[in-house]
């Protein structure tokens, strides 16, 4: 049993079922507020590691609110998109290990911050677009034959979009740390560099630094079935050990019911006190 094993056996019975619910009302109330209170969030809730330095910690939380897409109509697209596949992943994973990548994708983008502002003098940073795109990625990993349909009607693998953002995000980190040893070649800097490769740590230890900590669809349907097998055999159990053979009824219908077999009957016939005298005896 790994350390993510122990973690899901000690404090599993804790995680927030749902989570994707809740952050796309987050959103929701983000979206709203950038409608109503345009520049209130940049001001006063955004990742802005120079105000958190002088006390403003609640930053640290509400700076997740942003709500990706930008324009009005693509942040409600980016929203029911992200619905879909985070309701997905928490299915499949299950929500203890779904909570923990969302909320380790979360801390990993404030390391993040501290570092840009460690190197450049402050961080500013706008929501978690980058563990959106993580999820994206992780979606696609774990269902790579799943098709989408680009502009509602050309059909596209989900695998060659998890390829086209991987690599752009590759780009943008391997760019980014050789940038001061290539400044000629620079398409982002060191401190986006390191921006992007923490921010998307999450993912990377996921899916390559614990490759069997996570369930295949395969695996998951096992799994269902194996509850569902389960439960069945339950509900048979609590049925109760005696049934009138008449009646139907058995012990949980009544504690006063009493049963008997009949001695008269060829087979193991019982029946409860109102049926045991009348019944019509199988020969």
């Amino acid at each position: 049993m790994n350390w993510l094993d122990k973690l899901q056996r000690k404090y599993g019975r804790r995680a927030i079922y749902n989570l994707t619910k809740y952050m796309t009302i987050f959103y929701g109330a983000g979206l709203i507020l950038q409608v109503f209170a345009p520049g209130f969030y940049e001001l006063y809730l955004s990742l802005d590691m120079s105000q958190v330095f002088k006390g403003q910690i609640w930053r640290l939380v509400t700076f997740v609110i942003y709500p990706p897409g930008g324009s009005l109509f693509f942040s409600l697209i980016m929203m029911v998109i992200y619905y879909q596949l985070g309701t997905t992943l928490e299915n499949c994973w299950g929500a203890f290990r779904y909570n923990l990548y969302i909320f380790s994708g979360i801390l990993f983008h404030i390391v993040a911050a501290l570092l840009v502002t460690l190197i450049e003098g402050n961080c500013v940073l706008y929501g978690v677009s980058y563990l959106n795109m993580t999820m994206m990625l992780a979606f696609i990993t774990e269902f790579p034959d799943t098709q989408f349909y680009l502009f509602y009607f050309i059909p596209v693998k989900a695998k060659w979009i998890g390829i086209i953002d991987a690599a752009y995000l590759g780009l943008i980190i391997v760019s980014g740390l050789l940038s001061p040893i290539f400044p000629g070649v620079q398409i982002s800097n060191f401190s986006t560099g390191v921006l992007v490769l923490f921010c998307v740590l999450n993912y990377i230890i996921y899916f390559f630094a614990m490759p069997g900590n996570r369930y295949s669809p395969k695996q998951v349907k096992r799994r269902v079935e194996y509850a569902t097998k389960v439960a069945a055999g339950n509900a048979k159990a609590k049925l109760g050990k005696h049934r009138c053979a008449v009646c139907g009824r058995t012990e949980a219908d009544g504690e006063d019911l009493e049963f008997r077999f009949c001695s008269k009957c060829n087979g193991n016939y019982e029946y409860c006190q109102d049926h045991l005298y009348t019944h019509m005896h199988v020969e």
